[in-house]
């Protein structure tokens, strides 16, 4: 992820002081939430062929012993409907990683 913002708020409503005379529902109430905004793909990819010799040592994003594709900066090119026939995404800009063993 790039860029990742997340907001809680609350916000006390004014109830009480619309209600007359004041009663016990009036008062107390609250609206509250969190907002997450960010940018990336949602999924994290991996390659499970041990291409790194590694062996099932964690990468620290998803805890597993996986290796990441290389990536190629470019345009993902995002299909909004893969029935169409073609990925969800560009996938020539990820490659495996080559061992050099």
């Amino acid at each position: 992820m790039t860029h990742n913002f997340v907001a809680s708020y609350t916000v006390h409503l004014p109830f009480d002081r619309l209600l007359q005379p004041k009663d016990r529902l009036g008062g107390g109430w609250a609206l509250s939430g969190i907002t997450h905004f960010s940018t990336g793909l949602p999924v994290t990819l991996f390659n499970n062929g041990d291409t790194s010799l590694l062996g099932t040592q964690p990468n620290g994003v998803n805890n597993f012993g996986l290796d990441e594709p290389n990536f190629t900066p470019g345009a993902l090119q995002l299909n909004p409907n893969p029935r169409n026939g073609h990925a969800y995404f560009n996938t020539t800009l990820f490659t495996l990683p080559h061992s050099d063993s």
